[in-house]
């Protein structure tokens, strides 16, 4: 039975957690991506998780952020997750909805749980304190 699309368009929410590929980071590999903001022009800001805690946490010393912009998502509060997880708050991804929910129903996009509160909002904390995001979206975070 196919689902309508504005209920499933209904059902992503912040803090959701996707298992997917995407063309749009430096891997074919699927990764965890954390739903942060969907926003009222059909665009959603996600944050893609990795386990890879060197690689962030040099590419943040190297270039003078704050260490509060990696942020760690521990597998016993986020029973989906199987190892210890991290989200750079220094970038984020967006997709649109309509190109989200076309994969989703294809099958290529598999809805994996939702993350805790506190990790959520130190995710968008980390996004608010980080100069390489941009005022634009700070602000609409701000509200969250």
């Amino acid at each position: 039975m196919d689902i309508p699309s504005n209920l499933l368009k209904n059902s992503i929410k912040e803090g959701n957690v996707y298992y997917f590929a995407s063309t749009k980071i430096n891997s074919s590999e699927p990764h965890y991506y954390v739903c942060i903001k969907k926003t009222d022009n059909d665009i959603l800001i996600m944050s893609c998780c990795t386990s890879k805690y060197d690689t962030s946490y040099k590419y943040i010393q190297r270039n003078n952020l704050p260490l509060e912009t990696l942020v760690y998502l521990d597998p016993q509060k986020n029973s989906f997750l199987s190892t210890k997880t991290y989200i750079n708050c220094n970038s984020y991804i967006d997709f649109t909805i309509d190109d989200f929910l076309s994969k989703y129903t294809r099958g290529e996009i598999k809805l994996k749980g939702e993350i805790n509160k506190d990790d959520y909002h130190q995710i968008v904390n980390g996004l608010i304190i980080s100069p390489d995001i941009e005022e634009e979206l700070k602000e609409t975070l701000r509200t969250l």
